[in-house]
């Protein structure tokens, strides 16, 4: 009873010393164009302020900065399905567009930024930024690539954008976007210490059972 009960608070405290590392979260809403309210395959829906088919539904998470969008189905453009789910988005609606999000970061904290990106035409590029400077460029091809790069936390609200610098119908399509904090070296020093306890208990309980 005593060596199980030791095994058993020793995976207790390695789960609780580890559970920060693995905590990060992703502070991008609806990064993989999801909630839509929209329903069916083989459609498109144009989205936008003045001038677009639709306005943007209140659970997209996404503010279009920048003219308009187009939120794709699968199975409008056979070679574009999402890569995660059932749409993805063109970052060029009937004009050059531009989705944005405002999130809060912590002063000098890392932060890690993925998304999976294409092109609906040749020739498509757009511009990541962070608080209007510019951490990476999307230059499209005929595949699904992914795209990832990291920037400091200001402390304040983060305002996180991507604009298509190519102008005309179809542009950069994208999918599962995500930004999430990167764990300080602390941090994984404290999970490795949690795994090291939990191992260092099965081994003792390991060599108590043969003796």
């Amino acid at each position: 009873m005593t060596r199980s009960f030791s095994l058993r608070t020793a995976l207790l405290a390695a789960v609780m010393i580890a559970a920060p590392a693995s905590a990060a979260s992703n502070l991008i809403v609806n990064g993989g164009f999801e909630n839509t309210g929209f329903g069916g395959t083989g459609s498109y829906y144009n989205l936008g302020n003045s001038g677009a088919d639709h306005a943007v539904p209140g659970d997209f998470g996404f503010a279009v900065t920048l003219n308009d969008v187009d939120l794709i189905a699968n199975g409008v453009y056979a070679p574009f399905l999402a890569t995660g789910g059932a749409y993805n988005l063109d970052l060029n609606g009937y004009n050059t567009g531009a989705i944005g999000q405002t999130f809060a970061t912590q002063l000098g904290r890392a932060y890690r930024v993925s998304i999976d990106y294409s092109q609906n035409g040749g020739g498509k590029s757009a511009v990541v930024n962070v608080n209007g400077s510019g951490i990476g460029t999307l230059i499209g091809s005929g595949s699904w690539q992914n795209f990832t790069t990291t920037f400091a936390g200001t402390g304040a609200p983060t305002v996180f954008d991507i604009t298509s610098i190519v102008g005309s119908s179809g542009g950069i399509t994208l999918d599962n976007i995500s930004v999430s904090d990167v764990p300080e070296p602390a941090t994984w020093a404290m999970m490795l210490t949690g795994f090291g306890m939990l191992g260092f208990a099965m081994r003792k309980r390991q060599k108590t059972v043969a003796a």
